[in-house]
């Protein structure tokens, strides 16, 4: 049950992170979108992370 709340929450960060970029890029805020895509790939090795620890 943990693992697919914790999955589902991670789909609907991806595709928040997804919308926000798009909103960014479409407003000509490179450098924000820029960011908030290497916040976003810091968030996807984080999760990695923590789930190969949890599953150890």
């Amino acid at each position: 049950m943990i693992a697919i709340i914790t999955h589902q929450s991670r789909e609907d960060t991806t595709d928040q992170a997804l919308v926000l970029l798009g909103k960014l890029n479409e407003l000509a805020l490179d450098d924000q979108a820029d960011a908030c895509e290497q916040l976003h790939e810091q968030a996807e090795r984080l999760y990695q992370n923590l789930a190969e620890s949890l599953s150890e």
